[in-house]
This record gives structure tokens, C-alpha cells and sequence, in this order.
């Protein structure tokens, strides 16, 4: 979750608290040959987009697994989905908003998958009233559950 003596303006945090929330797009299900993997990717990664872009961290965590882990940057990581959710939560409530994740590429193997890629999203607005666009890269690593959904397994960003 949110270090509460950090300030969700730093650069470090604007920048990382959306590489976060890019990288969780990719919880999905679906057949594991590689001429599907691109769609599969982009409808996880909507989905993500979607959720956090709705304002719903709930939504944002059932996209991990119950042990999943968000690296953040400059904070301790959150672990599990009821503190992904609260971290999500603090940073849809600091006004970040506009959330896009780009897949720059994705390797498959066996029950995993590694993405990599590129964030953005507009920032909470400054004392006068101006927002700024925050952006970063991330890699997450999804695992495929027992009921052939995908989850986020570890979301690291910057």
C-alpha cells in the first residue's frame, strides 16, 4: 500500500503508481498458442485499463493471484490481492486517471508468461489545477491457475 509519508505527486510514485497498474491488465484466460498470445494480451490489458480506469480497485485485484506481489517504486512491495487492492485503491483516490498499458513483448513458457512494457497516465492535478501525464515501464509475470485463467503473479514498474 501507499507509504503514507510518501507524496503521491513525487515523480518516483507518479510515475510507478501507474507502471503498476499498467502491468496488472493482464489477467486473462484463454488457449496457449502463440498466434493467440497478442489478442490475449491486449484483452488483458484492456481489461486492467478498464477496471482502474472505472475506479474499481476491487475489480483491479481480482485481476492477481491470492498471492500475488506489486513492486513499486521507493516502497516496500504489497502483497496478496486484499493489499493490492488497497494499494490500487490509494492511488485511483490520489486522482490518477487515463490509465494505458502498451505491450512492447511477451515470452511464454510452460505456466508463465513475461510481459514488458511501456504505461502512461495522467497524474493528479497541482495546486493549480494543471495535471501532468506520469509514464514509466513495467514487466509482469502471469501464471496460469488451476482453471486455465491467467493472473498477475508479480508487477514491478517505474
Amino acid at each position: 500500500m501507499i507509504n503514507s509519508t510518501m507524496t503521491l505527486g513525487s515523480s518516483a510514485l507518479r510515475r510507478g503508481a501507474f507502471a503498476v497498474a499498467l502491468v496488472a491488465g493482464l489477467a486473462f484466460s484463454g488457449s496457449t498458442f502463440a498466434d493467440d498470445l497478442s489478442s490475449m494480451i491486449k484483452a488483458g490489458n484492456s481489461k486492467w485499463d478498464a477496471a482502474f480506469n472505472s475506479g474499481d480497485a476491487a475489480a483491479v485485484a481480482k485481476l492477481y493471484a491470492e498471492d500475488a506481489q506489486v513492486l513499486p517504486p521507493g516502497q516496500s512491495p504489497v502483497n496478496g490481492a486484499e493489499g493490492i487492492e488497497k494499494f490500487f485503491a490509494g492511488v485511483i483516490g490520489a486522482g490518477y486517471t487515463d490509465h494505458k498499458i502498451e505491450t512492447l513483448k511477451v515470452t511464454e513458457s510452460g505456466n508463465l508468461r513475461v510481459q514488458t512494457g511501456r504505461w502512461q497516465a495522467m497524474g493528479p492535478a497541482d495546486k493549480g489545477g494543471k495535471r501532468k501525464a506520469a509514464e514509466g515501464s513495467i514487466v509482469t509475470v502471469h501464471e496460469k491457475q488451476n482453471d486455465g485463467t491467467w493472473k498477475m503473479q508479480v508487477h514491478i514498474f517505474n
